[in-house]
């Protein structure tokens, strides 16, 4: 077998063997078919009778730039005049010679385009990014498009797609102390509108709140307003107390570190007891009368010092 390129087409010369009548010329590429022989694709396929000249020549139509597979199937006719190719297929010997060889120099072409067999012809857009879609034996090399703002790269077990940040996506998942603690850090002033309560106690540590830049109005933090018997509970910040009656208001347990602003404004007398044998400045309760006011801290424990 021989195989040359003319510059426009390859010429091939083969010479059949003496018992073989017929060869069927197959002809694949990179783009069609693939390097390995399957009876199914081609770019071209030929039948040519060898029983007068074991010796042909066949010109091959190609396009520069590809690789080309070229099979010599022997094929043979039996009694009934069935044709039968000697190709590994049906159980039969498999007798296939091939060759394979570059037409040209490979031209340049987009990374999607027909020139991949692999792959779904698509122009590039920014942002694209190019994935591996459709189902196996199918899958090919294609376009996938930017998703919108705010939203990532997620794999959902079979595909990557874009989407948002989901609750779930974090739930169980623990920063690392480094990102913890130079990320937030390094943002400087929080600038968020709310912080809730979800995250429990947030540490500032030895360093003041600060309300932010001068252009805030204001820092809103929990109030409550009670009118009658009742407790300080560890997630208020301002309790104020509005009856026309005398009643009580009892502490939680004394816990270093928490403050409270407890305030009367109703006619009604307020007796601020501490729990279980908790002291207000060294007693057990403190009388509140209208207009009345504290800030209560604890910086020992079991113990309220009035400020």
């Amino acid at each position: 077998m021989g195989l040359v390129y003319d510059g426009s087409n390859l010429l091939l010369r083969f010479r059949a063997p003496y018992s073989v009548g017929w060869v069927q010329v197959h002809v694949q590429t990179n783009a069609t078919g693939g390097m390995t022989y399957t009876s199914a694709t081609s770019v071209s396929s030929t039948l040519v009778d060898c029983r007068a000249n074991r010796l042909q020549d066949q010109t091959i139509a190609v396009t520069a730039g590809l690789r080309y597979a070229i099979f010599l199937v022997p094929v043979q006719y039996d009694g009934a005049g069935t044709k039968v190719m000697y190709n590994g297929e049906g159980g039969r010997p498999d007798a296939v010679a091939s060759v394979t060889t570059w037409v040209g120099l490979p031209t340049a072409h987009n990374l999607l385009s027909a020139s991949h067999g692999d792959s779904t012809a698509a122009s590039a857009v920014r942002g694209d990014i190019a994935t591996a879609q459709g189902a196996s034996p199918n899958t090919k090399w294609a376009r996938y498009a930017l998703g919108g703002a705010a939203t990532y790269l997620r794999s959902d077990g079979t595909d990557a797609l874009w989407a948002a940040v989901a609750a779930a996506d974090l739930t169980g998942t623990t920063l690392p102390a480094s990102i913890v603690t130079s990320s937030l850090t390094a943002v400087g002033a929080l600038n968020a509108g709310s912080i809730t309560s979800g995250f429990g106690a947030i540490d500032i540590g030895a360093d003041p709140l600060t309300c932010g830049p001068a252009t805030a109005t204001s820092l809103t933090l929990k109030s409550r307003v009670v009118t009658g018997t009742d407790s300080v509970v560890a997630t208020d910040f301002l309790v104020v107390c509005n009856s026309v009656g005398a009643f009580t208001l009892t502490m939680p347990t004394a816990v270093v570190g928490q403050l409270f602003h407890i305030k009367n404004i109703g006619a009604g007398t307020v007796t601020l007891e501490g729990a279980g044998g908790d002291t207000i400045d060294g007693d057990l309760n403190q009388t509140l009368y209208q207009w009345d006011g504290v800030v209560i801290s604890c910086q020992a424990a079991n113990t309220w010092v009035v400020t």
